[in-house]
C-alpha cells in the first residue's frame, strides 16, 4: 500500500479533508503510527494547533476516518489557504470564482 496525499483545512485542532473528498463527514484524525503497530492511533495523534486556519498537505495511509503514518508535507500560508478553500468551494458549488 502506498502513501496518499490529501489537502486538509485545519481549524480548532481538527482537520477537514478538502481534496480528495473520500471521508463521509470530511473530518479526519491524524496519527503518526503505522497500521501495523499494536498501539492505539490516539496514542500518537498529530497535534494540529500550530496550523489553525491553514491548508496542509499530508501523506499517509487512510483507513476509516484515520490517516495512519501521517506526515505534514506542505503548509500553505493564510492567503494561499484562503485561495485554495475558495477555489475548491467554487468548483464544488459550480459558481464563478469571485476573488477580491
Amino acid at each position: 500500500m502506498t502513501n496518499n496525499y490529501r489537502l486538509l483545512f485545519v481549524e480548532d485542532n481538527k482537520a477537514k479533508e478538502i481534496w480528495p473528498q473520500t471521508i463521509a463527514n470530511n473530518f479526519v484524525k491524524l496519527t503518526t503510527i503505522s497500521m501495523q503497530t499494536s498501539m492505539t492511533p490516539e496514542s500518537q495523534i498529530l497535534d494540529l494547533n500550530d496550523y489553525s486556519g491553514k491548508v496542509i498537505v499530508i501523506s499517509g495511509r487512510p483507513q476509516g476516518n484515520w490517516i495512519w503514518s501521517a506526515k505534514i508535507e506542505e503548509i500553505a500560508g493564510p492567503l494561499m489557504s484562503k485561495l485554495i478553500t475558495d477555489l475548491i468551494t467554487d468548483v464544488r458549488t459550480k459558481t464563478k470564482p469571485s476573488y477580491k
